[in-house]
């Protein structure tokens, strides 16, 4: 999804996934998305990584590199109980996999498994149960998580924590270390970076 879309999405009630791992890097980002109704331009690493991951091409081969028959490519998702949507990159129901394709990623993160997890929880309440999740790149997986009730249950927390946080006409009281907020493309619009 085009990330200069989410407080349009917002707007119709719906949570992007994305918003959700905004909120396991920082809570406060999607409070400053959904608060400001702005959003940072991308970056040219960020323009790079769409250019390259729009192209279904590029799905297909992972797709193919790992083993999947008959993958469903950019499947969107909806769980309008929790009010979450999202795009999962390969979805693979008989192999019962899922996979977020990365482009430049070198070392994963906390918020990209929240991502992770989320697709999980989007693609069970859609009917496929899924028993793996990969991080993946154009070279392989990077991470495996193994899908169980304990992660779908941490993802439905995650989704609840990031409504919570979007609703709430307060930023969330959050103080992150200085080093972080000095590359946060959200940092002149954060009420929390004076910590």
């Amino acid at each position: 999804m085009p990330r200069l879309h989410l407080a349009y999405a917002l707007s119709r009630g719906l949570l992007p996934v994305v918003m959700v791992k905004e909120y396991a890097w920082c809570p406060t980002i999607p409070w400053i998305i959904a608060n400001k109704l702005v959003e940072p331009p991308p970056t040219p690493s960020m323009l790079k990584g769409l250019r390259e991951h729009r192209s279904r091409d590029v799905l297909k081969r992972v797709a193919k590199m790992m083993g999947y028959k008959r993958p469903e490519i950019e499947k969107h998702v909806v769980d309008r109980r929790r009010r979450v949507y999202g795009v999962v990159d390969i979805l693979a129901p008989r192999e019962q996999e899922l996979v977020e394709v990365k482009i430049r990623a070198t070392r994963l993160g906390r918020h990209q498994l929240a991502q992770l997890k989320v697709y999980a929880l989007l693609a069970w309440s859609n009917g496929y149960r899924v028993k793996r999740a990969h991080i993946a790149t154009l070279k392989g997986a990077l991470e495996t998580l193994e899908v169980d009730q304990r992660t779908l249950l941490e993802a439905e927390d995650l989704v609840e924590k990031t409504w919570k946080a979007v609703e709430s006409p307060d930023p969330p009281p959050v103080c992150q270390p200085v080093e972080k907020c000095g590359y946060c493309r959200y940092a002149r619009l954060c009420p929390n970076r004076a910590c």
